[in-house]
């Protein structure tokens, strides 16, 4: 299935502004598509494994582009779907681990808070959930 256009169509152009950049990496790596976030290969593999290993992740944060974020949280208790958070100032990334199948990115940008980029991108990785 080509996933074209599924993000700037059903996160980022649906979330009300909440996400302003967003990507959906496949774990064996591979963006399977994006809108107004562009990865380098580095942070691409680097995103495929942060949920391998949470404490490492938790000690080195996250790096997008010249924007340095640090871990704030994970949620990976879910066999599905597992959660990472980071934050530099009152920006912030959501990273949602699908199945073993790939991983949405999401950014925000205050005055929009983390709260409010989640919903958005976890319904979009439920659905995205019914696919992969």
């Amino acid at each position: 299935m080509s996933w074209q256009g599924y993000v700037q169509n059903h996160l980022v152009g649906t979330s009300g502004g909440r996400i302003s950049k967003a990507a959906i990496v496949g774990k064996q790596g591979g963006v399977w598509d994006a809108a107004n976030l562009t990865l380098k290969p580095e942070e691409e593999k680097y995103i495929t494994k942060c949920f391998d290993d949470v404490a490492v992740t938790q000690g080195s944060g996250l790096k997008l582009g010249d924007t340095k974020y640090f871990f704030v949280n994970a949620d990976t208790d879910d066999k599905t779907k597992k959660l990472m958070f980071f934050r530099k100032g009152n920006d912030g990334v959501v990273l949602i681990l699908i199945k073993t199948a790939c991983i949405v990115v999401a950014t925000y940008n205050a005055p929009h808070t983390v709260s409010e980029a989640t919903i958005p991108t976890e319904k979009f990785a439920d659905f995205l959930a019914g696919y992969v």
